[in-house]
């Protein structure tokens, strides 16, 4: 009897460990802010068969009510061989384009990256693995869009990434390139238009440094 109420109260114990490692939904970020991140010119590691360096972004902003953050991912002229390519938030900006030094995936309930992220249970993820929640970078150009609702856009949170930067891997994890956040205060008015206005201003910002839209 001792035995069974003794297993009974660790299985409890591990249950409760394991709600507590998983992430919380993020319900009340901010409608003003975005934070963008530009990939440079040159790459970190000149990989095999990559002519100068992956093009590109991610954009982030609340959607309208403020549940998680909307990311709008775009890259092009990625590498012919050597993917797919994983991608993922990091803890630290990255020093004069050094990508070593963006440290490790955003991860505050310490879950490590094994094993591996089940896209099933975002909560349980890494909150910096992008890659392993919606997928590889999987074709040239790749354009996708998503909502997470388990990081931050609020300064202080655990999983405020806006201080922070995102790298691109190859698939044996060696580290392409790599870009930090940066705040922009755009007027983007709340309600219907906002995705619309949304997408015109990173739109914007990425023609003005490339001098072309995807």
């Amino acid at each position: 009897m001792r035995v069974a109420v003794a297993v009974a109260a660790l299985g409890a114990a591990v249950n409760v460990v394991r709600a507590a490692d998983l992430l919380p939904e993020i319900t009340d970020n901010p409608l003003d802010v975005i934070y963008t991140a530009t990939l440079p010119q040159d790459p970190f590691f000149h990989a095999p068969e990559l002519d100068g360096n992956i093009r590109g972004f991610i954009s982030a902003a609340a959607p309208p009510d403020g549940v998680g953050v909307r990311f709008t991912v775009r890259f092009e002229n990625l590498p012919k061989t050597g993917g797919p390519f994983p991608y993922h938030l990091h803890v630290n900006k990255a020093s004069n384009g050094n990508c070593t030094a963006t440290g490790a995936h955003l991860d505050p309930t310490n879950r490590g990256e094994k094993p591996p992220c089940d896209a099933g249970s975002l909560p349980s993820c890494q909150a910096g693995d992008l890659a392993g929640k919606y997928g590889k970078i999987t074709s040239d150009p790749f354009i996708v869009e998503y909502v997470d609702k388990f990081v931050s856009l609020k300064e202080g949170d655990a999983t405020f990434f806006g201080n922070r930067s995102f790298v691109i891997h190859l698939a044996n994890s060696t580290r392409i390139t790599c870009a930090d956040f940066v705040k922009n205060d755009p007027n983007i008015p709340h309600g219907d238009d906002q995705h619309i206005h949304y997408i015109h201003y990173i739109n914007k910002i990425y023609s003005d440094r490339h001098g072309g839209l995807f």
